[in-house]
Formats: structure tokens, sequence, C-alpha cells
């Protein structure tokens, strides 16, 4: 056996090779996160327009369950949303929610520190979850009195984040919005690649030859004599 029929790889190729590979498992780890985040970029402009309403990062509040202290700042009457990428918080949510338990997290108003009601949000992870806190919603709660609220919650090494809840009641027109944006930016790329498609095909047959009339005939009273013979067939 000869050696001139194998050549050793170049570095660049097998360096390009790892980064490649690199970059698919980065991409792989994170996926939650780029579904996010190119979920947001959907909704931009929509938000723009006023028919969505988008969180900014500095409306997100995150809360180290092991030391964070118990109070959190909700400066606005609205409804407001808890994530946490938390995989045990995760799945304890959801246990309690589909059983109908206390939640974990409990949430008093400034004023009368009475319980607020906190729901549970029972789905997976969506492209239009705030790609400003880490995981997905678990609980969503509705704030009266704006300003220092206690929090109760157990103490354990993870965390979860508080943020204004913009999606709850409008999913419907929210992933409207993102079916209309996704036809828009396929016709804007498929109408260029069948144009060039079209003029690749019109090149190719200009430099044909022409086709003998005889075989134009041939192929037309083939087409007409298996058309008659479907018809006549029972």
């Amino acid at each position: 056996m000869t050696s001139s029929s194998y050549r050793d790889p170049a570095i660049r190729n097998v360096v390009i090779g790892i980064l490649l590979f690199a970059v698919f498992l980065v991409t792989v780890c994170s996926l939650p996160q780029v579904v996010k985040t190119l979920g947001a970029g959907l909704l931009y402009l929509p938000s723009q327009l006023g028919l969505v309403e988008m969180v900014h990062r500095d409306q997100v509040q995150a809360i180290d369950m092991h030391s964070a202290p118990p109070q959190i700042n909700l400066p606005q009457a609205r409804r407001y949303a808890v994530y946490t990428d938390d995989y045990d918080l995760l799945v304890m949510s959801d246990e309690i929610t589909r059983s109908g338990a206390e939640p974990w997290l409990v949430v008093l108003s400034p004023g009368s520190h009475a319980e607020l009601r906190l729901t549970g949000v029972e789905r997976g992870l969506m492209p239009y979850d705030s790609p400003f806190a880490a995981g997905r919603p678990v609980y969503t709660f509705e704030v009266i009195e704006p300003g220092v609220h206690d929090v109760i919650f157990p103490r354990r090494t993870a965390a979860f984040y508080v943020l204004p809840d913009t999606t709850s009641g409008k999913e419907r027109l929210i992933l409207l919005v993102y079916a209309v944006q996704v036809a828009i930016l396929v016709a804007a790329i498929a109408v260029p690649f069948r144009r060039a498609a079209r003029n690749r095909r019109a090149r190719l047959e200009a430099m044909l030859p022409p086709r003998p009339a005889q075989a134009d005939d041939f192929w037309k009273a083939e087409s007409r004599r298996q058309r008659h013979n479907t018809r006549r067939r029972p």
C-alpha cells in the first residue's frame, strides 16, 4: 500500500472542525436561552408598534434564596411572574400546582401584610418568555399595593426571578405575531431564490440546442394515446 493516496488533514481544517463542534455543543446546552432570545427579537417590532409589551432588563429582580433579604420592591400595581431555572424548584412547582398544595413562595402586601394569591403556571418554556430571567415562569401574582413586599421562601442554593408578566392572556396574539413575521421572512428569502432558479433554468435552456419538431410531435401523440387509454379503462 502506498501513502500517495492518503493525505493528513490540514491543521486548519481540524481547528475549524473543533470550533464548529464546540459552537454546536454550546448552542445545544444553552438552547432555552437561544430560543428565548430569538423570540424576543421577533417581538421587538410589535412592541414598538404597541401590539405587545416587552420586559426590560432593569425590570427583572434576581433573588438569591441562600442569602437574599426577605423583601422585594414591586413598584407597579400589575401582574408579576416568578421565573426559575433550578431543576428541583421546577419539579416542586409542577407537583404543587397539580396537587393544589401551598406554593413554596409567599408574597405579603406592604400595607396589610395580606398574603397574595399565587397562580401556578402549567406549561414549559416558550419563545416569548423573557430572556433576561433564567428558566421559565412557575407562578404569577397580582400586585394591588405597589411597594416593598415581604417574601417567604425556603433557604437553599438556588435563585428565582420576579418580573412583570406581559404574556398571560396574550399568548394567541403573540403566536399570531410570530407567525406573520416568520411568513414574511420566509417569503423574503424564498422570492430571490426562486428568481435566481428561474434565471439559471433560462440560461441553461438557452445553452441547449433546440429540440427537433419530430420529437415534439412524438411526445404530443404519446400523451394523447395515454389519455385515450385512460378514458377507455373500466
